[in-house]
């Protein structure tokens, strides 16, 4: 999904013209020769839309999907995407802290940049402000907490019916060339398989193959089959630094070697 070249987008606030522009826009870079990168927001639309279409019976959205196929067969998990979320649990959610603004010019100068582009929605967000609970937004919106995301990573290791072992060894697989430099995300390389992100590449490296995602802001999901661990950090003070595993993260992930050495 990282190779389909497709980041960036105009319009965000319709799902359904949104997967039209996606499948007419031509590809950002050439795959074969610049290799891949991070679909930072576009990534839940092709997702959505991949899982529609696979769903050949219900045509289920993504959000559905992962409801009843996966956390309602959970004890206590709580995970919604978008228009999934019951209304009355809205009152629960947490606002995102965000970090201090950067100026005006500062931003205007990134604007133009593919990097920036893929992470406001061709630069929307730069100058409009668009509610995280805003339901037209609902493919890229998940509401959860850490232990329910590490409920639905222990249960891609441990529930044989849901994912095989066949399955779960493609989970840690490599599919990107090594040390290959991520277009979007151009001052790390990356690595993703069908797992998801290789977090093992960047910001987990003590545990070994390990497959998840590490979202801007500080959130952090991973499962680790060999070591039969999942982990999952959920902050509300996001930080958007994503050179580096952020110190608050690093402390809790070295506290977890500590207790599985």
């Amino acid at each position: 999904m990282q190779t389909a070249t497709l980041h960036t987008l105009t319009f965000v606030l319709d799902p359904k013209k949104i997967i039209d522009l996606l499948v007419k826009q031509k590809p950002n870079w050439d795959l074969d020769v610049d290799g891949h990168g991070y679909h930072a927001l576009t990534f839940g639309y092709l997702t959505n839309e991949l899982i529609r279409r696979i769903d050949i019976v219900k045509h289920r959205s993504m959000g559905q999907f992962i409801q009843e196929e996966i956390a309602q067969r959970l004890e206590d998990c709580e995970y919604y995407v978008g228009t999934c979320l019951p209304e009355q649990y809205s009152a629960r959610i947490s606002p995102s802290i965000l970090p201090p603004e950067t100026s005006s010019s500062e931003n205007q100068s990134k604007s133009n940049s593919l990097q920036t582009r893929a992470f406001t929605f061709n630069g929307l967000a730069l100058s409009l402000p668009i509610d995280g609970k805003d339901k037209r937004l609902s493919i890229i919106n998940g509401f959860t907490n850490a232990r329910s995301l590490a409920q639905i990573y222990a249960s891609l290791l441990f529930t044989k019916n849901l994912v095989n072992s066949t399955t779960l060894a493609k989970a840690i697989l490599n599919n990107t060339p090594e040390n290959e430099y991520d277009q979007i995300l151009d001052f790390i390389p990356t690595k993703f398989s069908q797992g998801g992100y290789m977090l093992d590449a960047t910001v987990v490296k003590q545990f070994g193959k390990v497959f998840g995602h590490w979202g801007i802001g500080g959130s952090i999901a991973f499962a680790c089959p060999d070591k039969q661990l999942t982990f999952a950090y959920v902050p509300n003070k996001l930080n958007f630094d994503m050179s580096k595993t952020q110190l608050r993260v690093q402390r809790i992930l070295d506290a977890v070697q500590t207790l599985i050495d």
